[in-house]
């Protein structure tokens, strides 16, 4: 629980941070997460570009390996890797490193839809219609937007009703 501040003294930042997110950061997984410059520096570029650190607790820290292979080569520099971590970060203090071979969290690929198709140019009656659906708004920017946003309704309603027609006469 957050002590109450009296007025007038100014607080910490980091104060501030714990007393709101302290549960939050005291989280295994996050305690990991404030390992990851550490173990770069004690593994060195090669060897993290395979790996990643996942979980810390209680002393046993959990490195994710893309790779048994990578996993086998790491559980030999166990002891080297455990005199390392701890000696460039004396805050977490690492007994045991475990390895699980799995798909890395930088490699992990959002996959995107893929953008629709182009419109097709619009129709003279089509440029017609959109044009009598904004004639009446007085404001030149709004009309604009919604004069190009009915042409693409109208345009995308064409290409829909001939795809259909497409699709029947198959």
């Amino acid at each position: 629980m957050a002590k109450k501040r009296k007025s007038g003294k100014p607080v910490a930042v980091g104060s501030l941070i714990e007393a709101v997110a302290g549960r939050f950061l005291d989280n295994p997984r996050n305690r990991a997460m404030k390992i990851w410059k550490p173990w770069r520096e004690a593994v060195g570029a090669t060897l993290a570009s395979h790996t990643e650190p996942t979980r810390l607790k209680e002393g046993t820290l959990t490195i994710r390996v893309d790779s048994p292979a990578w996993a086998t080569q790491l559980s030999f520099l166990k002891p080297q890797l455990l005199q390392k971590l701890n000696s460039l970060d004396a805050k977490h203090r690492i007994k045991d490193i475990r390895f699980q071979t799995g798909t890395l969290t930088s490699r992990l690929k959002i996959t995107r839809k893929k953008p629709p198709p182009p419109l097709p140019e619009a129709l003279p009656y089509e440029i017609a219609a959109a044009q009598k659906l904004v004639e009446k708004i007085p404001h030149p920017p709004l009309k604009a937007v919604l004069l190009k946003m009915s042409l693409k309704r109208l345009i995308r309603k064409r290409t829909e009703e001939e795809q259909e027609k497409g699709e029947r006469s198959c």
